[in-house]
């Protein structure tokens, strides 16, 4: 997530931060504007932040922690060659997937999966309708079967309908049984016989933000 040390810019920027991470930025100051570009483990995340002038100076790296921590700031001397954001490539089932095919309930396609690994045969799953549901996937190779465990989800309300969809999908990924990619698609089973059939797309990236930070405007 982009913030200005107070509040919440722009979700989803780019993944979390874990120890042992390398997490580089590059300024790009002129008299007019100011763009600043992140990098996780060497990976561009494309450009975080365009500003119009006036902006302070001069501009220090700063590190915080929510809760204790320890990072070392150093000074690169060589500017990367790639600053844009490269779309992340995903095989077998991880990635992201949109619901194409649900034959008993044809009203429920077009909600977004995303679907990663943790450690092995374990895979975290999340997605959204009214409310932002997720949990764990557990594969037991022996029986070629998954297991749903650890479920979450937010606690908004919303209209009958969108309540109704969010119930079926709810229940769809509390009983998933088995889970088979077949090209760009997953076809995922459930319990109770019903078949769904997920097609892979890639997310178009998050936005810069481009409000000026250090203004006291609203």
């Amino acid at each position: 997530n982009l913030s200005d040390g107070s509040c919440l810019l722009v979700s989803s920027f780019g993944d979390p931060l874990r120890q042992g991470d390398k997490f580089g930025i590059l300024l790009n100051l002129t008299q007019s504007e100011m763009k600043v570009y992140f990098f996780l483990n060497d990976k561009p995340l494309g450009l975080a932040f365009h500003l119009q002038a006036p902006y302070p100076k001069p501009l220090f790296p700063i590190v915080g922690f929510t809760y204790s921590g320890k990072a070392t700031i150093t000074r690169s001397q060589q500017i990367p060659t790639s600053l844009d954001r490269q779309a992340a490539q995903f095989t077998d089932i991880e990635g992201h997937w949109k619901l194409v095919d649900y034959p008993q309930h044809s009203d429920c396609t077009g909600f977004k999966f995303h679907l990663f690994k943790q450690e092995a045969n374990t895979f975290s799953l999340s997605t959204s309708v009214i409310n932002h549901l997720s949990c764990k996937l557990q594969y037991d190779p022996s029986t070629n079967k998954w297991h749903h465990q650890d479920a979450i989800s937010t606690m908004m309300g919303g209209d009958s309908e969108s309540m109704r969809k969010e119930g079926i999908i709810n229940h769809l990924i509390a009983h998933i049984q088995t889970i088979e990619p077949q090209g760009q698609k997953l076809v995922i089973t459930s319990t109770d016989g019903d078949k769904v059939v997920l097609e892979r797309y890639t997310p178009d990236a998050p936005q810069a933000h481009t409000k000026n930070v250090f203004s006291n405007e609203d």
